[in-house]
């Protein structure tokens, strides 16, 4: 664990977003491995689709909603569920994991209900330990690097 963080401590901001990125995108499969692989497949097809799922999205409306998972999303996410709460979070404890902790619950929790919740926590784990672990170096660099590393997982 040493060598990792060494190693992302040396990397530049774009190697760093693109690592911790690509962690924190392998890092969703971590509740199908846990839940669905030891009760089956019959577990995916118990879960109700949305009825939203066959809809017909118009080209614009696409390029939108692309822009905004991958733009928006990430930017008004950090700044909440990371940058805000972090801080203020900080500022009451000394505890970084506790504050790493409740960054990731609300962020589980702003994503879903059920199972969307297990998919977003470990995400929502990696977003908040990136963000203090370079908040060591300053905001700016916690910030636009998380924004990053969120808009990979995207």
């Amino acid at each position: 664990m040493k060598k990792l963080l060494r190693n992302l401590e040396k990397s530049s901001n774009f190697s760093y977003v693109i690592k911790v990125g690509l962690i924190a995108y392998l890092s969703k499969f971590l509740p199908f491995i846990l839940v669905v692989f030891p009760q089956g497949l019959n577990f995916l097809n118990s879960l109700e689709s949305p009825s939203y799922v066959n809809t017909f999205i118009p080209p614009t409306y696409f390029v939108l909603l692309v822009i905004a998972s991958l733009v928006v999303s990430p930017l008004l996410e950090t700044l909440i569920f990371q940058h805000f709460v972090i801080l203020i979070g900080l500022k009451l404890t000394k505890a970084k994991w506790i504050v790493i902790l409740i960054s990731a619950i609300l962020f589980a929790f702003a994503h879903g209900r059920s199972f969307s919740i297990l998919l977003a926590l470990p995400t929502g784990i990696i977003l908040a330990s990136s963000y203090v672990f370079k908040l060591r170096k300053s905001k700016s660099a916690a910030f636009w690097s998380t924004a990053g590393v969120h808009f990979v997982v995207n």
